[in-house]
Protein backbone atom coordinates (compact mmCIF):
# COMPACT_ATOMS: atom_id res chain seq x y z
CA UNK A 1 0.00 0.00 0.00
CA UNK A 2 1.17 3.48 -0.98
CA UNK A 3 0.97 5.67 2.25
CA UNK A 4 0.37 9.23 -0.28
CA UNK A 5 -3.42 7.38 -0.36
CA UNK A 6 -4.05 8.29 3.82
CA UNK A 7 -5.46 11.10 4.87
CA UNK A 8 -4.27 12.60 8.23
CA UNK A 9 -5.28 14.90 10.49
CA UNK A 10 -3.50 15.48 13.73
CA UNK A 11 -5.39 18.23 16.09
CA UNK A 12 -2.92 20.09 18.73
CA UNK A 13 -5.25 20.44 21.32
CA UNK A 14 -4.55 23.29 23.55
CA UNK A 15 -5.75 24.66 26.85
CA UNK A 16 -6.03 28.85 27.32
CA UNK A 17 -5.76 30.49 30.74
CA UNK A 18 -9.39 28.58 32.31
CA UNK A 19 -11.21 30.89 34.70
CA UNK A 20 -14.34 29.49 34.16
CA UNK A 21 -15.74 26.27 32.50
CA UNK A 22 -17.75 26.98 29.10
CA UNK A 23 -20.48 24.99 28.65
CA UNK A 24 -19.98 22.72 25.66
CA UNK A 25 -23.20 22.13 23.17
CA UNK A 26 -24.81 18.76 23.17
CA UNK A 27 -24.49 18.00 19.96
CA UNK A 28 -21.66 18.20 17.41
CA UNK A 29 -21.37 22.02 15.82
CA UNK A 30 -23.65 22.61 12.76
CA UNK A 31 -21.49 22.33 9.67
CA UNK A 32 -23.12 25.22 8.12
CA UNK A 33 -22.18 27.20 10.62
CA UNK A 34 -20.71 30.24 8.97
CA UNK A 35 -17.57 30.31 11.51
CA UNK A 36 -16.98 27.03 10.85
CA UNK A 37 -15.44 26.83 7.27
CA UNK A 38 -17.45 23.33 6.38
CA UNK A 39 -14.57 21.42 8.15
CA UNK A 40 -14.29 19.21 11.39
CA UNK A 41 -16.63 19.82 14.15
CA UNK A 42 -15.11 19.12 17.55
CA UNK A 43 -17.05 18.28 20.88
CA UNK A 44 -15.82 16.89 24.21
CA UNK A 45 -17.29 13.79 25.60
CA UNK A 46 -17.93 13.50 29.21
CA UNK A 47 -20.13 11.67 31.52
CA UNK A 48 -22.49 8.88 30.13
CA UNK A 49 -21.59 9.96 26.57
CA UNK A 50 -18.29 9.16 26.97
CA UNK A 51 -19.09 5.81 28.75
CA UNK A 52 -21.03 5.09 25.71
CA UNK A 53 -17.90 5.78 23.75
CA UNK A 54 -15.85 3.92 25.77
CA UNK A 55 -17.86 0.93 25.63
CA UNK A 56 -17.53 0.58 21.51
CA UNK A 57 -13.92 1.22 22.32
CA UNK A 58 -13.94 -1.89 24.65
CA UNK A 59 -15.79 -3.91 22.87
CA UNK A 60 -14.19 -3.17 19.79
CA UNK A 61 -10.44 -4.39 21.41
CA UNK A 62 -12.00 -7.51 22.63
CA UNK A 63 -13.86 -8.24 19.27
CA UNK A 64 -11.34 -7.63 17.00
CA UNK A 65 -8.36 -8.54 18.64
CA UNK A 66 -5.52 -5.99 19.62
CA UNK A 67 -1.97 -5.47 20.14
CA UNK A 68 -2.66 -3.88 23.51
CA UNK A 69 -3.65 -6.19 26.28
CA UNK A 70 -6.32 -5.15 28.47
CA UNK A 71 -5.94 -5.70 32.19
CA UNK A 72 -8.34 -3.77 35.28
CA UNK A 73 -11.33 -2.05 34.07
CA UNK A 74 -13.01 1.06 35.42
CA UNK A 75 -15.65 3.50 34.83
CA UNK A 76 -12.48 5.98 34.61
CA UNK A 77 -9.54 3.83 33.20
CA UNK A 78 -8.38 0.52 31.85
CA UNK A 79 -4.93 -0.32 32.73
CA UNK A 80 -3.43 -1.88 29.61
CA UNK A 81 0.01 -3.56 28.54
CA UNK A 82 0.47 -0.14 26.81
CA UNK A 83 -0.35 2.57 29.93
CA UNK A 84 -3.45 3.11 31.07
CA UNK A 85 -6.75 4.55 28.85
CA UNK A 86 -8.75 7.54 29.97
CA UNK A 87 -12.27 7.53 30.14
CA UNK A 88 -12.79 10.51 31.61
CA UNK A 89 -12.49 13.19 28.61
CA UNK A 90 -12.71 11.92 25.21
CA UNK A 91 -11.97 14.32 22.62
CA UNK A 92 -14.54 13.62 19.58
CA UNK A 93 -14.24 14.99 15.67
CA UNK A 94 -16.80 14.78 13.09
CA UNK A 95 -14.93 15.28 9.60
CA UNK A 96 -16.22 16.75 6.41
CA UNK A 97 -17.29 13.58 4.77
CA UNK A 98 -19.20 12.50 8.46
CA UNK A 99 -16.19 10.22 9.35
CA UNK A 100 -16.52 10.04 13.80
CA UNK A 101 -13.00 10.03 15.52
CA UNK A 102 -12.82 9.80 19.11
CA UNK A 103 -9.29 10.13 21.05
CA UNK A 104 -8.46 8.13 24.84
CA UNK A 105 -5.43 9.80 26.38
CA UNK A 106 -3.12 6.83 26.95
CA UNK A 107 -1.26 8.15 30.74
CA UNK A 108 1.95 6.48 31.35
CA UNK A 109 2.66 4.66 28.43
CA UNK A 110 6.02 2.89 28.56
CA UNK A 111 7.96 4.44 25.89
CA UNK A 112 6.44 8.23 27.43
CA UNK A 113 9.07 11.10 28.31
CA UNK A 114 9.40 14.03 28.35
CA UNK A 115 9.28 14.09 24.44
CA UNK A 116 7.27 11.60 24.00
CA UNK A 117 3.39 10.72 24.44
CA UNK A 118 0.52 8.45 23.19
CA UNK A 119 -3.11 8.62 22.62
CA UNK A 120 -5.63 5.75 21.12
CA UNK A 121 -8.22 7.29 18.06
CA UNK A 122 -11.35 5.29 17.72
CA UNK A 123 -12.70 5.65 14.20
CA UNK A 124 -16.35 4.88 13.04
CA UNK A 125 -16.37 4.71 9.52
CA UNK A 126 -20.49 4.31 8.93
CA UNK A 127 -20.21 1.84 11.68
CA UNK A 128 -16.80 0.35 10.84
CA UNK A 129 -14.77 0.71 13.81
CA UNK A 130 -10.93 0.79 13.67
CA UNK A 131 -8.22 1.44 16.73
CA UNK A 132 -5.06 3.43 16.07
CA UNK A 133 -2.27 4.42 18.27
CA UNK A 134 -1.07 7.69 17.85
CA UNK A 135 2.76 8.56 19.00
CA UNK A 136 3.51 12.30 19.48
CA UNK A 137 7.31 12.79 19.39
CA UNK A 138 8.54 16.06 19.87
CA UNK A 139 11.77 17.15 18.83
CA UNK A 140 14.43 18.14 21.19
CA UNK A 141 14.62 21.63 21.08
CA UNK A 142 11.06 21.94 20.94
CA UNK A 143 10.33 19.38 24.08
CA UNK A 144 12.78 21.64 26.15
CA UNK A 145 11.60 24.95 25.37
CA UNK A 146 7.59 23.57 25.95
CA UNK A 147 8.65 21.73 29.26
CA UNK A 148 10.21 25.29 30.28
CA UNK A 149 6.99 26.74 29.53
CA UNK A 150 8.68 28.65 26.59
CA UNK A 151 6.38 27.12 23.98
CA UNK A 152 2.88 26.87 23.40
CA UNK A 153 1.57 23.88 21.99
CA UNK A 154 0.01 25.11 18.80
CA UNK A 155 4.19 25.47 17.79
CA UNK A 156 4.56 21.60 17.78
CA UNK A 157 8.08 20.05 16.50
CA UNK A 158 8.41 16.66 15.99
CA UNK A 159 6.82 13.47 14.41
CA UNK A 160 3.29 12.28 14.77
CA UNK A 161 3.28 8.11 14.10
CA UNK A 162 0.00 6.23 13.77
CA UNK A 163 0.14 2.02 14.31
CA UNK A 164 -3.08 0.51 13.61
CA UNK A 165 -3.63 -2.07 16.47
CA UNK A 166 -5.33 -4.68 14.52
CA UNK A 167 -4.04 -8.27 14.78
CA UNK A 168 -4.97 -8.75 11.14
CA UNK A 169 -2.55 -11.16 9.41
CA UNK A 170 -1.19 -8.13 7.00
CA UNK A 171 -1.73 -5.24 9.39
CA UNK A 172 -1.74 -1.73 7.68
CA UNK A 173 1.70 0.11 7.25
CA UNK A 174 3.10 2.35 10.18
CA UNK A 175 2.39 6.46 8.90
CA UNK A 176 4.64 8.84 10.14
CA UNK A 177 4.04 12.68 10.10
CA UNK A 178 7.30 15.32 10.46
CA UNK A 179 5.59 18.66 11.71
CA UNK A 180 8.62 20.98 11.33
CA UNK A 181 8.71 24.86 10.86
CA UNK A 182 5.27 26.14 9.73
CA UNK A 183 5.29 28.52 7.29
CA UNK A 184 3.05 31.56 7.95
CA UNK A 185 -0.09 31.13 6.65
CA UNK A 186 -1.18 33.75 3.09
CA UNK A 187 -3.30 36.27 3.96
CA UNK A 188 -6.86 34.26 3.09
CA UNK A 189 -6.14 31.87 5.72
CA UNK A 190 -5.98 29.22 2.98
CA UNK A 191 -3.72 26.05 2.36
CA UNK A 192 -0.38 26.06 3.44
CA UNK A 193 2.79 23.74 2.51
CA UNK A 194 3.56 20.94 5.73
CA UNK A 195 6.07 17.97 4.82
CA UNK A 196 5.01 15.27 3.78
CA UNK A 197 2.59 12.90 5.68
CA UNK A 198 3.09 10.01 3.92
CA UNK A 199 7.06 9.20 4.22
CA UNK A 200 7.94 11.81 6.93
CA UNK A 201 11.72 12.37 5.14
CA UNK A 202 10.49 16.16 5.26
CA UNK A 203 9.35 16.27 1.84
CA UNK A 204 6.48 17.99 0.68
CA UNK A 205 3.67 17.49 -1.00
CA UNK A 206 2.39 20.75 -3.82
CA UNK A 207 -1.18 21.81 -3.13
CA UNK A 208 -3.92 19.65 -4.20
CA UNK A 209 -4.75 20.92 -7.51
CA UNK A 210 -1.21 21.71 -8.18
CA UNK A 211 -0.18 20.51 -11.59
CA UNK A 212 3.29 20.24 -10.69
CA UNK A 213 2.29 16.61 -9.21
CA UNK A 214 4.68 15.47 -6.41
CA UNK A 215 4.84 12.32 -4.57
CA UNK A 216 4.41 11.00 -7.65
CA UNK A 217 1.07 8.66 -6.72
CA UNK A 218 -1.30 9.50 -9.78
CA UNK A 219 -1.91 13.02 -8.91
CA UNK A 220 -2.88 12.50 -5.19
CA UNK A 221 -1.47 15.74 -4.26
CA UNK A 222 -2.02 16.15 -0.48
CA UNK A 223 -3.40 20.25 0.11
CA UNK A 224 -2.89 21.34 4.29
CA UNK A 225 -4.56 23.63 5.93
CA UNK A 226 -4.57 24.70 9.63
CA UNK A 227 -8.11 26.35 11.48
CA UNK A 228 -8.24 26.83 14.84
CA UNK A 229 -11.34 25.60 16.71
CA UNK A 230 -12.87 27.17 19.31
CA UNK A 231 -13.94 25.16 22.15
CA UNK A 232 -17.48 27.64 21.99
CA UNK A 233 -18.39 26.71 18.57
CA UNK A 234 -16.40 29.10 16.27
CA UNK A 235 -13.60 28.28 13.83
CA UNK A 236 -10.90 30.60 12.81
CA UNK A 237 -9.02 30.37 9.53
CA UNK A 238 -5.69 31.75 11.09
CA UNK A 239 -3.87 32.75 14.46
CA UNK A 240 -4.37 36.23 14.67
CA UNK A 241 -7.74 36.00 13.87
CA UNK A 242 -8.17 33.29 16.58
CA UNK A 243 -6.09 35.58 18.97
CA UNK A 244 -8.04 38.50 18.81
CA UNK A 245 -11.46 37.06 18.87
CA UNK A 246 -13.11 36.97 22.56
CA UNK A 247 -12.76 33.54 22.76
CA UNK A 248 -8.52 33.91 22.32
CA UNK A 249 -8.23 37.45 23.44
CA UNK A 250 -8.19 36.53 27.47
CA UNK A 251 -11.65 38.72 27.39
CA UNK A 252 -13.68 35.61 28.67
CA UNK A 253 -11.22 33.48 29.79
CA UNK A 254 -12.15 29.42 30.14
CA UNK A 255 -12.28 28.70 26.27
CA UNK A 256 -10.32 25.74 25.27
CA UNK A 257 -9.18 25.76 21.43
CA UNK A 258 -7.75 22.85 19.08
CA UNK A 259 -5.27 23.90 16.29
CA UNK A 260 -6.53 21.41 13.43
CA UNK A 261 -3.92 21.00 10.60
CA UNK A 262 -5.81 18.68 7.82
CA UNK A 263 -3.73 16.62 5.42
CA UNK A 264 -6.29 16.36 2.16
CA UNK A 265 -5.92 14.44 -1.01
CA UNK A 266 -7.83 14.14 -4.34
CA UNK A 267 -11.20 12.03 -3.92
CA UNK A 268 -10.45 9.63 -6.68
CA UNK A 269 -7.56 8.10 -4.70
CA UNK A 270 -10.05 7.60 -1.42
CA UNK A 271 -10.36 3.80 -2.02
CA UNK A 272 -13.44 2.44 -0.13
CA UNK A 273 -12.30 -1.04 -0.31
CA UNK A 274 -8.57 -0.29 1.19
CA UNK A 275 -8.62 -0.96 5.16
CA UNK A 276 -5.69 0.75 5.19
CA UNK A 277 -7.20 3.91 4.05
CA UNK A 278 -8.53 5.71 6.71
CA UNK A 279 -12.04 8.13 5.66
CA UNK A 280 -11.20 10.53 8.18
CA UNK A 281 -9.09 11.45 11.26
CA UNK A 282 -6.68 9.63 12.54
CA UNK A 283 -4.41 11.70 14.80
CA UNK A 284 -5.56 14.31 17.50
CA UNK A 285 -2.85 15.62 20.24
CA UNK A 286 -3.84 16.54 23.38
CA UNK A 287 -1.07 17.86 25.43
CA UNK A 288 -0.53 17.28 28.75
CA UNK A 289 -2.68 19.31 30.80
CA UNK A 290 -1.18 21.92 33.22
CA UNK A 291 -3.30 21.24 36.73
CA UNK A 292 -2.53 24.96 37.76
CA UNK A 293 -4.25 26.02 34.65
CA UNK A 294 -7.68 25.20 36.60
CA UNK A 295 -6.41 26.33 40.48
CA UNK A 296 -7.39 29.49 41.86
CA UNK A 297 -7.22 30.90 45.04
CA UNK A 298 -10.64 30.54 45.62
CA UNK A 299 -10.45 27.09 45.15
CA UNK A 300 -7.44 26.62 47.23
CA UNK A 301 -9.20 28.34 49.99
CA UNK A 302 -11.99 26.14 49.92
CA UNK A 303 -9.08 23.02 49.78
CA UNK A 304 -7.82 25.10 52.92
CA UNK A 305 -11.05 26.91 54.95
CA UNK A 306 -8.52 27.58 57.99
CA UNK A 307 -6.11 29.37 56.24
CA UNK A 308 -5.86 32.95 55.99
CA UNK A 309 -6.61 34.85 52.65
CA UNK A 310 -3.05 36.41 52.60
CA UNK A 311 -1.64 32.95 53.46
CA UNK A 312 -3.49 31.56 50.87
CA UNK A 313 -3.00 34.49 48.21
CA UNK A 314 1.00 33.65 49.01
CA UNK A 315 0.88 29.89 48.68
CA UNK A 316 -1.11 29.99 45.51
CA UNK A 317 1.51 32.56 43.68
CA UNK A 318 4.10 30.45 44.80
CA UNK A 319 2.68 26.77 43.95
CA UNK A 320 1.66 28.55 40.09
CA UNK A 321 5.20 29.52 39.77
CA UNK A 322 6.97 26.69 41.06
CA UNK A 323 5.17 23.41 41.06
CA UNK A 324 5.75 22.51 37.45
CA UNK A 325 9.49 22.65 38.08
CA UNK A 326 9.55 20.18 40.78
CA UNK A 327 7.53 17.36 38.33
CA UNK A 328 3.68 18.13 39.29
CA UNK A 329 2.16 17.99 35.58
CA UNK A 330 -0.96 16.25 36.34
CA UNK A 331 -4.07 16.69 38.30
CA UNK A 332 -3.29 13.84 40.46
CA UNK A 333 -0.43 14.79 41.76
CA UNK A 334 -1.08 18.12 42.56
CA UNK A 335 -4.08 16.47 44.32
CA UNK A 336 -1.92 14.21 46.07
CA UNK A 337 0.27 16.64 47.07
CA UNK A 338 -2.27 19.52 48.36
CA UNK A 339 -3.81 16.20 50.66
CA UNK A 340 -0.34 15.91 51.70
CA UNK A 341 0.16 19.44 52.72
CA UNK A 342 -3.19 19.73 54.32
CA UNK A 343 -2.37 16.46 56.67
CA UNK A 344 0.97 17.82 57.94
CA UNK A 345 0.04 21.27 58.08
CA UNK A 346 -3.55 21.49 59.15
CA UNK A 347 -4.18 23.79 56.62
CA UNK A 348 -3.64 26.77 58.68
CA UNK A 349 -0.11 28.10 59.42
CA UNK A 350 1.03 26.77 55.47
CA UNK A 351 3.74 29.15 55.38
CA UNK A 352 5.45 29.39 59.07
CA UNK A 353 5.45 25.69 60.27
CA UNK A 354 7.96 23.64 62.06
CA UNK A 355 8.35 21.20 64.48
CA UNK A 356 6.72 21.04 67.57
CA UNK A 357 9.11 19.49 70.17
CA UNK A 358 7.92 20.96 73.35
CA UNK A 359 6.44 17.56 74.93
CA UNK A 360 4.82 18.12 78.65
CA UNK A 361 4.48 14.92 80.40
CA UNK A 362 6.81 11.45 80.09
CA UNK A 363 4.20 9.55 78.31
CA UNK A 364 3.90 11.36 75.21
CA UNK A 365 7.81 11.26 74.90
CA UNK A 366 7.75 7.46 75.30
CA UNK A 367 4.77 7.32 72.72
CA UNK A 368 6.90 9.48 70.49
CA UNK A 369 9.80 8.23 70.97
CA UNK A 370 9.54 4.19 71.92
CA UNK A 371 13.10 3.46 70.65
CA UNK A 372 14.52 6.57 72.67
CA UNK A 373 12.93 6.51 75.71
CA UNK A 374 11.21 4.81 78.32
CA UNK A 375 10.15 4.85 81.81
CA UNK A 376 10.68 1.19 82.59
CA UNK A 377 13.03 -0.19 80.16
CA UNK A 378 17.13 0.31 81.47
CA UNK A 379 18.71 0.16 78.19
CA UNK A 380 16.19 3.26 76.78
CA UNK A 381 16.92 6.91 78.18
CA UNK A 382 14.59 8.10 80.85
CA UNK A 383 12.25 10.75 79.63
CA UNK A 384 11.97 13.67 82.10
CA UNK A 385 15.04 15.49 81.13
CA UNK A 386 13.27 16.06 77.72
CA UNK A 387 10.15 17.60 79.17
CA UNK A 388 9.54 21.33 78.33
CA UNK A 389 12.92 20.82 76.94
CA UNK A 390 12.33 21.04 72.69
CA UNK A 391 15.86 21.59 72.18
CA UNK A 392 17.49 19.19 74.63
CA UNK A 393 15.42 17.09 72.75
CA UNK A 394 15.78 17.72 68.81
CA UNK A 395 19.66 17.53 69.61
CA UNK A 396 19.16 13.97 71.39
CA UNK A 397 16.47 12.31 69.28
CA UNK A 398 18.09 13.73 65.77
CA UNK A 399 21.75 13.38 66.53
CA UNK A 400 24.52 11.40 65.28
CA UNK A 401 22.50 10.14 61.76
CA UNK A 402 21.75 12.03 58.16
CA UNK A 403 24.44 14.10 58.58
CA UNK A 404 23.68 15.47 61.06
CA UNK A 405 27.14 15.26 64.31
CA UNK A 406 26.37 14.33 68.09
CA UNK A 407 24.20 15.95 70.40
CA UNK A 408 26.49 18.77 71.37
CA UNK A 409 27.18 19.72 67.52
CA UNK A 410 23.52 21.07 68.20
CA UNK A 411 22.43 19.64 64.21
CA UNK A 412 19.16 18.30 65.67
CA UNK A 413 18.00 21.44 66.61
CA UNK A 414 19.31 23.74 64.04
CA UNK A 415 18.01 21.21 61.33
CA UNK A 416 14.77 20.14 62.92
CA UNK A 417 11.19 20.14 60.82
CA UNK A 418 10.44 23.15 59.03
CA UNK A 419 8.35 23.93 55.90
CA UNK A 420 5.36 22.30 54.95
CA UNK A 421 6.32 18.88 54.92
CA UNK A 422 8.77 19.62 57.96
CA UNK A 423 12.23 19.31 56.43
CA UNK A 424 14.33 17.36 59.08
CA UNK A 425 18.19 16.20 58.82
CA UNK A 426 20.96 18.24 57.75
CA UNK A 427 21.35 15.84 54.45
CA UNK A 428 17.66 16.40 53.91
CA UNK A 429 18.32 20.51 53.85
CA UNK A 430 22.03 20.16 52.13
CA UNK A 431 20.10 17.87 49.23
CA UNK A 432 17.44 20.37 48.87
CA UNK A 433 19.72 23.51 48.25
CA UNK A 434 21.82 21.73 45.93
CA UNK A 435 18.77 20.67 43.77
CA UNK A 436 17.67 24.75 43.99
CA UNK A 437 21.23 25.49 42.64
CA UNK A 438 21.44 22.57 39.83
CA UNK A 439 17.95 23.58 38.26
CA UNK A 440 18.87 27.58 38.38
CA UNK A 441 16.19 28.31 41.00
CA UNK A 442 17.83 31.38 42.78
CA UNK A 443 16.09 31.58 45.80
CA UNK A 444 18.25 34.16 48.74
CA UNK A 445 18.89 30.99 51.59
CA UNK A 446 20.81 32.64 54.81
CA UNK A 447 19.56 30.05 57.28
CA UNK A 448 17.62 26.73 57.83
CA UNK A 449 14.94 29.54 59.88
CA UNK A 450 13.92 30.47 56.13
CA UNK A 451 12.25 27.47 55.72
CA UNK A 452 9.50 28.55 58.41
CA UNK A 453 9.45 32.40 57.41
CA UNK A 454 6.37 33.19 55.71
CA UNK A 455 7.97 36.03 53.82
CA UNK A 456 10.58 33.41 52.04
CA UNK A 457 10.13 30.82 49.66
CA UNK A 458 11.44 28.18 51.21
CA UNK A 459 8.16 26.42 53.08
CA UNK A 460 6.81 25.90 49.98
CA UNK A 461 10.00 25.03 47.70
CA UNK A 462 11.28 22.48 49.89
CA UNK A 463 8.12 20.69 50.18
CA UNK A 464 7.64 20.43 46.87
CA UNK A 465 11.47 19.07 46.41
CA UNK A 466 10.43 16.70 49.10
CA UNK A 467 7.58 15.64 47.46
CA UNK A 468 8.95 15.35 44.09
CA UNK A 469 12.28 13.57 45.68
CA UNK A 470 10.37 11.52 47.78
CA UNK A 471 7.48 10.55 46.60
CA UNK A 472 6.85 11.34 42.56
CA UNK A 473 10.48 10.02 41.35
CA UNK A 474 9.57 6.53 43.50
CA UNK A 475 6.29 5.83 43.47
CA UNK A 476 3.50 5.57 40.38
CA UNK A 477 2.08 8.54 42.20
CA UNK A 478 -0.91 8.67 39.06
CA UNK A 479 -2.25 5.07 40.00
CA UNK A 480 -1.21 5.13 43.70
CA UNK A 481 -3.77 5.16 46.84
CA UNK A 482 -3.62 8.24 49.04
CA UNK A 483 -2.35 5.82 51.73
CA UNK A 484 0.49 4.91 49.62
CA UNK A 485 1.53 8.18 49.19
CA UNK A 486 0.69 9.28 53.01
CA UNK A 487 2.74 6.47 54.17
CA UNK A 488 6.04 7.92 52.08
CA UNK A 489 5.69 11.21 53.84
CA UNK A 490 4.14 10.08 57.55
CA UNK A 491 3.26 6.73 58.32
CA UNK A 492 3.15 7.37 61.93
CA UNK A 493 -0.33 9.58 61.32
CA UNK A 494 -3.78 8.43 62.82
CA UNK A 495 -6.52 7.37 61.29
CA UNK A 496 -8.63 10.28 61.30
CA UNK A 497 -5.57 12.37 59.70
CA UNK A 498 -5.65 9.38 57.00
CA UNK A 499 -9.18 10.15 56.31
CA UNK A 500 -8.67 14.16 56.20
CA UNK A 501 -5.16 13.21 53.44
CA UNK A 502 -8.04 11.00 52.20
CA UNK A 503 -11.16 13.67 51.75
CA UNK A 504 -9.20 16.31 50.90
CA UNK A 505 -7.38 14.63 47.73
CA UNK A 506 -11.10 13.74 46.54
CA UNK A 507 -12.04 17.33 47.18
CA UNK A 508 -9.06 18.48 45.13
CA UNK A 509 -9.43 16.37 42.19
CA UNK A 510 -13.16 18.04 42.15
CA UNK A 511 -12.08 21.39 42.62
CA UNK A 512 -8.89 20.74 39.54
CA UNK A 513 -11.61 19.75 37.00
CA UNK A 514 -12.26 22.71 34.74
Amino acid sequence: MKRSKLYVVTALLLLAAIGFSCQLENEFHNPNDAHHHGEQRIQTLTGAAAQSITQKLLSTLNRKGSTIQLFDITEATARTSSGAIDFSSILAIIDSIGVKNYTFKVINHPLDNAQTFHNLILTDKAGELEVTLMKYEMNEEFATQFNANLKPFQEFKGEVTASDLSTIETPCEEVSVTIGDQPTPPESGGGIQLPDPGNGNGSTYPAAGDPSGGGGDNGCNTGVSISYQCSCGRSYPNWDDYSSSFCGNGTYPGYTYSVVITYTISPSCRMADDPCNPAGIIGILPPKKNPFDCLTAAKLHEIFPNASAETIATFYNQLKQYGSKFGIDSEKKLAHFLAQVKGETGGIALLDSQENLNYTTAASLVRTWPTKFSTSNPNLTPPYNYINNPQLLANFVYCCRMGNGDQNSGDGWLYRGRGIFQLTFKNNYTNYLNYLAANNITVPYTHPNDLADPNQLHAVLSGLWYFKTKILDTLDVENAEVNAVTNRVNSFVNANNRQIRMNTFNLSILKLNC
